[in-house]
């Protein structure tokens, strides 16, 4: 199963075969001889260590052993999801290896976990500028050195003060938004929290320049690997951006839940990294879509406690607050917002709703609310 997730068509497949492929990595690793993987690229904060394949087309990444039986565990409705949306931004896993090392001399062995994973920047165009979004605020800050260079991905503070929003085609900017809820929601289901969204930016030398295209190619990968930005007037753009969802067998585990609990007491609950996975991504979605997606796009927001009833519609740009429920049938009009602890019954009247200094319940016709 996991040698099909580099994709259905057979060039694809033969590209990891002949760059790394599972017999070729596994001789290299017992043998002590890594000349087909190149040098250590960097030592995550996890702790995880990442190399390179020697053509740079695929990464190896290493993992703990909570998020090794993860993979297994979720490796059904992974598979279903990479294979039947081929506009996902979920990174493609390609292996997961066990390697287990037992010293003659020692009375105990060492076990070593990795996966195998495309790399989202295999691409003649390197980004001069690249983030790895969360969609939280605390601690989502770069260093002076950090921000100094060019190999180490910027976090939301510094993403918030910059111009780097992502300016797209309309449709693309709607597929886009799309398959972020897509992708995060199924994460939410699977009870995963603490992914990113990595971002890199390649600005190009001679805007007037085409690009190479492949419209074989998934959606955000058409134009040299990546997605080309438009001007104001539609027009091709100067930048070139490269996305994707990673980091995403990080469950919520007990340990998460007591990070959550502790850190909610010092910091916003809402700001801090280490939230259940629905928050996560509901949080995820909204910072994605307004903040790094330029343009209007059609988002139905429910915010967390939000109830839509059978056959209720929100509309273009609506919102629900928290806590608030739409009721069998209603309806909520196009930048209309339903707001927290507030109830939209049938035939469209709000039946309660909470002020700042009392509660009240009005009446409102159906026409006011579009």
């Amino acid at each position: 199963m996991l040698r099909s997730l580099v994709g259905s068509e057979m060039c694809i497949r033969d590209r990891y075969m002949s760059s790394l492929g599972p017999e070729g990595l596994m001789a290299s690793l017992f043998l002590g001889d890594l000349c087909s993987l190149s040098e250590i690229m960097s030592e995550g904060k996890s702790g995880s260590f990442f190399y390179f394949s020697h053509d740079m087309r695929f990464m190896v990444k290493t993992i703990s052993l909570e998020e090794f039986y993860k993979f297994r565990a979720i490796l059904p409705q992974y598979h279903n999801h990479v294979t039947s949306n081929k506009h996902t931004l979920l990174s493609q896993l390609l292996g997961l290896y066990k390697l287990k090392m037992t010293d003659p001399l020692a009375a105990h062995s060492d076990r070593l976990m990795f996966i195998v994973m495309n790399n989202l920047f295999y691409t003649d165009k390197p980004p001069f500028r690249r983030y790895d979004l969360k969609g939280s605020t605390q601690g989502r800050e770069s260093t002076e050195e950090e921000r100094s260079e060019n190999s180490v991905a910027l976090k939301d503070l510094d993403f918030m003060v910059g111009e780097d929003a992502m300016h797209l085609k309309p449709d693309t900017a709607q597929l886009l938004a799309d398959t972020i809820v897509a992708d995060s929601k199924l994460l939410a289901e699977l009870e995963i929290m603490d992914y990113s969204l990595l971002l890199g930016i390649h600005k190009l030398e001679d805007p007037t320049i085409e690009l190479v295209t492949d419209p074989e190619a998934p959606p955000f990968e058409q134009d040299a690997g990546g997605i080309r930005s438009v001007d104001p007037d539609g027009h091709p753009g100067e930048f070139v951006y490269f996305v994707g969802i990673i980091d995403i067998l990080i469950p919520y585990s007990a340990r998460k839940a007591v990070e959550h609990a502790a850190k909610s007491v010092i910091h916003d609950s809402h700001t801090i990294s280490a939230v259940p996975p629905d928050q996560y991504a509901k949080r995820f979605q909204g910072f994605m879509i307004e903040n790094v997606i330029s343009g209007p796009v059609v988002w139905n927001a429910e915010a967390e406690g939000a109830a839509l009833g059978e056959g209720a519609a929100l509309g273009e740009g609506a919102a629900l607050g928290e806590g608030a429920a739409l009721g069998e049938g209603a309806a909520l009009g196009e930048g209309a917002a339903l707001g927290e602890g507030a109830a939209l019954g049938e035939d469209g009247v709000i039946i309660a709703q909470e002020s700042e200094n009392h509660q009240e319940t009005v009446a409102i016709e159906m026409e006011s609310l579009h």
